[in-house]
Parts: C-alpha cells; structure tokens; sequence
C-alpha cells in the first residue's frame, strides 16, 4: 500500500493525498475522492467535503462533473453516515458560489431517485441552492416525513430573500409541531417579520412558546405586549422577553 493510498493507516498520508489531488490539474481521482468522503477520520472526510467544495465551486476552473457526482452517490449511501455529513458539507460549502448552480441541477436529479428517507439528505444538501430551489423545498416541506419536511425549511432558511420568507410561513400552518418550530426558527434566523394573526396561536403551544414570543416580538404590533407580560407571569426567560420587546 503506497504513502499516498487513503486507505493507508496514517492519517496525514491520507490528508496529504488530498492535498496531491486539489492541486493536480484535470478531474479529481474519484475513487480517492470517494473513500475521503467515508474515510474513518473526520479530519480525512472534512478535508475532502472542502476538495470536493472547491472542484464545484471555484472561481478560477470549471465545475469537476465527476466530483459532482461522486458526492451525489455518497449522499445516497444508505449506510454510512459520516460520508453522508462529508457530502451534504461540501454541497452546502458551494453556496453562492459560480458552481452552486450546477449542485442544485445535480440535487434536483437526486430527489428523483432517492428513496424517502434518502430525501431529508437532499434537502439539506439544498441548502447550496439558489431561489430556484424554493418551490422544490417548499413541497417538500409539506412531506409526510417530518425529518424531511424540517430538514426542507431549514435548507430554505440557508438560502433566505423574500420568497424564503414566504415559504417559511406555509410551514407555520404545518400539523406537525416540530416542522413548525422549524418554520419559527428560519423566521427567525431570516429576521422576518409576519403578522400577530400567524403567530398568536403558536404563542399559546407549550413546546413553541418560546420561540414564537420572540416571532412576535418582531411584529411591531402592540397586541403582542399582553401576550409577552403573560409569558413574565408564568416565569419564562426574563431576558427572551426582553429581547421581543
């Protein structure tokens, strides 16, 4: 076995095999691509999600299509976790790059083949994704699954602008609590302002509460100060009621 193969026993061999192959001009090994991306070591895996990143993503060559996918085949790996997280990073690190195009096509392609509990892997790997990709998550977020409807409006949140914002909302109306916490947490990570109507019945759910009092809080709107002081009264986090007024 060569100083250079990624199966080799020391790491900083397998790392610097990587090195080797960023800088190699032409498309990347895909086999050692691959077993960087499932490799036992995370300093091994993340070091390939950014090799991976930067043949997509970089400025200055064009986008590396077998590099693409090889992280799609690794995204649908039905067994092996840690290559999956490598991949959905190095999908996730193309965002608003001149690649991140190309990996929403190649992710588009990826949810007409993946088995329902692959597609939660899709969407969070969307989150590399453009406007483009919001009517594909935003379905998704209505997904039976509730993994792969949070995992949706998660992705949607990364992505942000006003049709994130509105996408988020829908997820307010979802049956499922945790996909609406979801839906809080992007509204609230987007700064988004809604009004008092959307908010004050999750305001009045125990496990949303919380977070909804701060949703509130960005409404502007007065009616939401009784809702604030009730939520002093049963002694919730002083400083979270604060930060809503």
């Amino acid at each position: 076995m060569s100083a250079m193969d990624p199966r080799d026993d020391n790491t900083e061999d397998r790392r610097g095999a990587l090195v080797q192959a960023a800088s190699a001009t032409g498309p990347i090994d895909r086999r050692l691509l691959a077993r960087s991306l499932g490799d036992s070591d995370w300093r091994v895996r993340k070091d390939a999600a950014a090799v991976a990143a930067s043949r997509i993503g970089g400025v200055d060559r064009p986008v590396d299509e077998g590099a693409l996918s090889v992280l799609v085949e690794c995204l649908l790996s039905p067994d092996d976790v840690g290559m999956r997280n490598a991949a959905i990073e190095a999908f996730v690190r193309t965002s608003r790059t001149p690649g991140a195009p190309h990996a929403e096509d190649a992710l588009f392609a990826a949810l007409t083949r993946a088995e329902p509990t692959a597609r939660k892997f899709v969407c969070a790997a969307l989150a590399c994704g453009t406007a483009r990709a919001i009517p594909t998550l935003g379905a998704l977020a209505a997904d039976p699954d509730a993994t792969t409807a949070t995992a949706a409006l998660e992705a949607i949140s990364h992505i942000g602008g006003a049709q994130a914002e509105s996408a988020l909302a829908e997820g307010l109306r979802a049956e499922e609590p945790l996909v609406r916490l979801a839906a809080i947490e992007g509204l609230l990570a987007l700064g988004a302002m809604r009004t008092l109507d959307e908010i004050e019945a999750l305001a009045r759910d125990p496990l949303l509460s919380r977070r909804a009092m701060l949703l509130a809080g960005l409404t502007g709107d007065v009616r939401a100060v009784p809702m604030l002081g009730a939520r002093l009264a049963l002694r919730a986090n002083v400083a979270e009621v604060a930060v809503a007024l």
